[in-house]
């Protein structure tokens, strides 16, 4: 359904079908954009097993069902594992819609990851095509982020700015200590996007996000 938004509520807003792209949020959107990002923040009853269980068969594609069905993971982890891939899927028909003109449905795309371990859409049952978005996602209990990118690697990532309980790591904290004006969530931003780099350059590049140092930011 075209009104899979109503079917499946969030925060997130409805692609318009008048000619002119709006980003969510009312502005206008580039038709020659190389990046688009997403929050969607699903609404407590789809946290239920039996809305999950519709929303997989709205969203997913038919081999992603299957997956979802036989998953052996806790429910927190079956809901970041569906509702990441909606919002990648969102990211990426949007990104296409606005260079292409071309509308797809979250299940006519399927989320897996290549040989370096990077996410990556494919049209479902058909060639990936140099030009379709690349995407990345990452999930808590309560939202997920995602982003589409065209032409280059994309990797997203969150940290949370009460979790004091976490060790850091000797590079994030080095980096911190050498800051000449750190702040109180430096750490937490380090740590993010470093993870987000690290998701870019996909898992067979990188295995640990501790091999990778952080020597300048902005």
């Amino acid at each position: 359904t075209k009104d899979w938004p109503q079917a499946m509520p969030g925060s997130t807003e409805p692609i318009p079908t008048d000619e002119e792209p709006t980003a969510f949020g009312g502005m206008n959107a580039p038709k020659d954009a190389d990046t688009w990002c997403v929050r969607f923040t699903p609404t407590p009853d789809l946290m239920q097993a039996a809305l999950q269980t519709a929303a997989a068969q709205v969203t997913l594609s038919r081999r992603e069902r299957q997956v979802h069905r036989e998953m052996k993971a806790s429910d927190v982890e079956r809901s970041q594992w569906l509702f990441g891939r909606v919002a990648a899927k969102d990211a990426a028909r949007i990104l296409w819609w606005l260079r292409h003109g071309d509308r797809l449905f979250p299940a006519d795309i399927e989320i897996d990851r290549d040989d370096l371990g990077r996410l990556r859409a494919t049209p479902a049952g058909m060639e990936r095509t140099a030009d379709f978005p690349r995407v990345s996602f990452a999930a808590t209990n309560s939202f997920m982020v995602a982003a589409a990118s065209v032409g280059s690697p994309v990797g997203v990532a969150i940290a949370s700015l009460d979790d004091d309980e976490e060790p850091l790591d000797e590079t994030i904290l080095a980096a911190v200590e050498g800051a000449s004006d750190p702040d109180g969530d430096l750490a937490a931003r380090l740590t993010a996007a470093r993870n987000a780099i690290v998701e870019a350059l996909g898992n067979q590049i990188v295995r640990d996000p501790r091999q990778v140092d952080v020597l300048r930011w902005d």
